[in-house]
């Protein structure tokens, strides 16, 4: 059976980015898509709740439903197309449920009058726990024809690496593959001296076409390009880079005996301020090992 794209749609102005965005993937994926509105179950539990208000929101949710199935057929007629309206169960646990035979999980981001996003508990959960990569849908992005991915050198890499290659292929659009490190000043140990950052940049981007260089193979019709950024964070160059991007794909590490939210920090923050759709991919590993370094001490 082929895995659908998983969309949960609330019926706000972001919930339609997110959809749009969820069937034009399922559309180059040649896959299914599935809709999904979730009924908390306080609706009838509050006491004195209304009569019939329960059932408004159930008619509510239906027609929620209805309204995106509708517009998904009438924008891409041959996609398959199923829904779903789930009752009585923590809404993060249904698209947890729905990630471990789904190819993606794709929710919408709240906005704000602060100009970043706004991100509920249910996204994060999802985000954190999803077994399938999930997408955040801030806004409508597809014209730059670029998706960005960064990587930290380490084997967690590798599951954001293959999602981003394998969606600049269906998508024909170049990959920009990020690796960033702000080189300490004044030097630190194993650095006894300044060195040169074009130097310093070569030699990792040594380490990234090491890191890349099957999937180059796998997916040679992607033009893939190197870009490696030694003088500022991590959060700063990927943040500019979202702005010229349909996509930023980023991995999300799992933290050693750490039981809350397994996310980095530098995910956590792009999740709630870049400028595009911004893929979470979950390592198939825990490990978060260098490959190599060519300047630090492993």
């Amino acid at each position: 059976m082929t895995r659908p794209i998983v969309i949960g749609v609330d019926g706000s102005r972001r919930s339609l980015h997110a959809l749009e965005w969820a069937a034009r993937t399922a559309d180059v994926h040649d896959c299914p898509l599935k809709i999904v509105h979730v009924l908390p179950r306080w609706v009838e539990d509050i006491p004195f709740f209304p009569p019939g208000r329960f059932e408004e929101a159930r008619k509510r949710g239906r027609r929620i439903v209805a309204e995106a199935a509708e517009f998904v057929r009438e924008e891409y007629p041959g996609l398959e197309v199923s829904s779903a309206l789930p009752y009585g169960v923590a809404p993060a646990k249904v698209f947890l449920d729905e990630a471990e035979k789904a190819r993606a999980i794709v929710l919408g981001a709240k906005g704000s009058a602060l100009g970043n996003l706004a991100l509920g508990s249910v996204s994060l959960q999802t985000v954190g726990y999803a077994a399938s990569p999930v997408v955040i849908v801030n806004r409508a992005v597809d014209g730059n024809h670029r998706i960005v991915v960064g990587t930290d050198l380490s084997r967690s890499s590798s599951a954001s690496l293959d999602y981003a290659f394998e969606e600049a292929s269906r998508r024909r659009a170049r990959l920009q593959v990020m690796y960033v490190w702000k080189m300490p000043y004044p030097p630190k140990p194993p650095l006894l001296f300044d060195p040169d950052p074009k130097v310093v940049a070569r030699g990792y981007e040594g380490v990234v076409e090491e890191q890349i260089s099957a999937l180059r193979e796998h997916y040679p019709e992607v033009d893939a390009v190197i870009d490696v950024q030694v003088r500022t964070t991590p959060i700063e160059a990927l943040t500019a880079a979202s702005a010229r991007a349909d996509l930023l794909v980023l991995g999300s590490r799992l933290h050693g005996g750490f039981r809350g939210l397994a996310i980095g920090s530098v995910s956590h923050y792009l999740l709630h301020n870049s400028a595009c759709p911004v893929a979470v991919v979950r390592p198939a590993e825990t490990s978060a090992r260098p490959l190599v370094s060519p300047f630090r001490a492993n």
